[in-house]
């Protein structure tokens, strides 16, 4: 049998069959922030408002009894932000943010934290709320500004 070279090197290779790689659609998936990074956003965002706010670091509360002893309750909102009135230039107001998790399936409101949101929401001029992601709270903090939607 002979082996002709140059018929050999002319002539392509059968191209391998693809193997197909059954994926389900939409499996990929955007990853969901967690908390403490939408924290961080929901910061740059207060800072660069130019408006008086704190972080209630309440999580300790769980785990560590000594503070629980000077004062630290379950349930109480994340942030602290005081806002200037848009009706009243001479006033504030005091509102209160629980963050969550934008993905709501993913997180859960305590009984604890809706009843601090309750009690505190019976207090004039201070509003107290669930945001589920920066971007919930962007929106809520314009419109207290006054910030045109982007």
């Amino acid at each position: 049998m002979d082996l002709d070279f140059t018929t050999y090197l002319h002539t392509k290779p059968e191209p391998k069959k693809a193997r197909k790689v059954q994926t389900p659609r939409n499996t990929i998936k955007k990853p969901v922030q967690k908390e403490k990074d939408e924290g961080k956003a929901l910061v740059q965002y207060l800072e660069w408002l130019g408006v008086r706010f704190t972080h209630i670091a309440n999580e300790t509360s769980r785990h560590d009894w000594s503070m629980y002893h000077q004062g630290v309750r379950a349930g109480v909102p994340d942030y602290m932000i005081i806002l200037p009135d848009k009706h009243d230039k001479n006033k504030n107001v005091l509102l209160f943010i629980e963050l969550k998790r934008s993905k709501k399936s993913l997180t859960k409101t305590s009984t604890d934290q809706l009843e601090w949101i309750r009690d505190i929401n019976k207090v004039d001029n201070v509003q107290a709320l669930v945001c589920y992601g920066f971007e919930e709270c962007m929106i809520i903090l314009n419109s207290y500004m006054g910030i045109e939607p982007f």
